[in-house]
């Protein structure tokens, strides 16, 4: 199938954008590997999301590979203009903070689709978009799965139920993404 051919192509691209990154910025290296492990484990969490509430699953796995692109690129900023002496605790706060709308920035400036921006501005405070809050809960549930006690799991049944996924499928969806992640293995 030519689309198919072509929607692996174009993630194997974003993908790429990820891989530079971390050539072009060995000063931080981990942070942004971090970030292309999480973005792609919330692509794939996206897709699984979005193919149980019939919304396009190729188009969820892009805009999860790329929701977190804006923090690749304020990392890159930052190791080009910051003193060496700033730490990374510093850093990642500051990220933390600007990554949403440098995530947009960077979609329209390759002219993608503004949902995909809409996505990068919104993924930590969705709205009514179902890509948006599909992506929010993807990405919840990525941080869960990794054990991430900044997570709190009321916010996670929430964020399921905002992307339509029915109360009953919580668990057994929690578990089959944790064992998916554990046989994944670290990336």
């Amino acid at each position: 199938d030519t689309s198919t051919g072509a929607f692996a192509l174009r993630d194997l691209l974003f993908m790429s954008v990820y891989g530079a990154a971390l050539f072009e910025v060995p000063r931080f290296h981990d942070l942004v590997e971090g970030v292309f492990a999480h973005s792609a484990s919330v692509a794939s969490i996206a897709r699984r999301l979005a193919r149980r509430v019939q919304l396009d699953g190729d188009a969820a796995y892009l805009a999860g590979l790329l929701h977190d692109i804006g923090r690749a690129r304020c990392i890159k900023i930052a190791a080009r203009l910051l003193p060496r002496a700033v730490d990374e605790a510093s850093l990642r706060a500051a990220v933390d903070e600007l990554h949403p709308r440098a995530g947009a920035v960077v979609v329209r400036a390759w002219r993608l689709p503004e949902g995909l921006a809409a996505v990068c501005e919104r993924h930590h405070h969705p709205d009514g978009d179902p890509l948006v809050r599909t992506v929010h809960a993807a990405d919840l549930l990525a941080h869960a799965v990794r054990d991430d006690a900044r997570v709190d799991p009321t916010r996670l049944r929430f964020a399921l139920l905002g992307a339509d996924v029915p109360a009953d499928l919580h668990a057994d969806l929690i578990a089959a993404v944790r064992d998916e992640e554990r046989a994944a293995g670290p990336m």
